[in-house]
């Protein structure tokens, strides 16, 4: 199978297609639940989506949603700043890397919570005490300008973006914003080594933190390349506009990041949160 078909398949998530009831939460967490009244949630994640599995779960279980979106160092920085002043607000953390989560689960910083949902989850996507859960996988992709560069040109591969033409023109992750950053980075170095950051780095790259940034540099031009960008930032902008000045390369090998989501030790609204957790798993 081709990298690119398995990663089509595995990106294909609970993103996309929502639980239609939430009916794995048992009757008496759903009636506290119902009383504690609403989750909070802050979230690396798409903010289409997610506010549309929002909508699904109020209207299913009539338990408001606070889904605040910000990068993942962010949702980290906030979620700890809040218990180290003993004031948490959030319920949910969701964030597009696995490392923190571990680092939590070790610190007693996460609650345990084995929902039944997590069963169908292979056992190397969950912790073995249900502290956290990979509920997604996506792609991190190549994206190029067509009225920049053209298709004769077009990168087919990772290096093929290493060329002078590019000087100042390739949008690349910053790692100050978390998981994605990092993951391009790691790839990159564990395939090509370490010479491959230091020819991109002569090249100038331009840094944005969020995903949504880099794909909207390319679509306007400022960068003829993107880097490392979640795969959804192009195909949905596709979907959207077909005639769109971007096309999308799957360049292998491809990397994927994790989604992942856990409930806080500390949380205000702990049976909101599981309620949810069955919803979205």
């Amino acid at each position: 199978m081709r990298w690119k078909t398995l990663a089509a398949a595995l990106i294909t998530t609970t993103l996309l297609f929502p639980a239609a009831v939430a009916n794995a939460s048992d009757a008496e967490t759903m009636e506290a639940a119902k009383k504690e009244g609403r989750v909070v949630i802050y979230g690396s994640w798409p903010s289409a989506p997610m506010n549309a599995l929002a909508t699904s779960f109020t209207e299913n279980t009539g338990i408001a949603v606070e889904f605040s979106n910000m990068a993942s160092s962010q949702v980290i920085q906030r979620f700890l700043t809040e218990l180290e002043a003993n004031q948490p607000q959030v319920d949910i953390v969701q964030i597009s890397d696995l490392a923190p989560y571990i680092d939590f689960s070790r610190r007693d910083l996460l609650m345990p919570y084995a929902s039944p949902e997590y069963s169908a989850y292979p056992e190397s996507f969950r912790d073995a005490d249900g502290r956290w859960v990979v509920l997604a996988l996506n792609a991190e992709i190549l994206l190029y300008n067509k009225e920049r560069i053209s298709e004769a040109n077009a990168p087919k591969g990772w290096e093929d973006i290493l060329q002078p033409e590019h000087q100042g023109a390739i949008s690349v992750p910053d790692i100050s914003g978390g998981g994605t950053g990092y993951l391009f980075y790691f790839a990159m170095r564990e395939t090509y080594g370490r010479e491959f950051h230091e020819e991109l780095g002569a090249l100038r790259p331009q840094l944005h933190v969020a995903t949504a940034a880099q794909g909207q540099a390319v679509m306007s031009g400022e960068a003829s390349i993107a880097v490392g960008l979640l795969h959804y930032t192009g195909t949905n902008a596709l979907q959207s506009d077909p005639t769109a000045p971007i096309a999308v390369v799957w360049a292998e090998p491809i990397p994927l990041a994790v989604r992942a989501a856990v409930i806080s030790r500390a949380a205000r609204h702990p049976n909101a949160a599981k309620v949810f957790m069955d919803y979205f798993a």
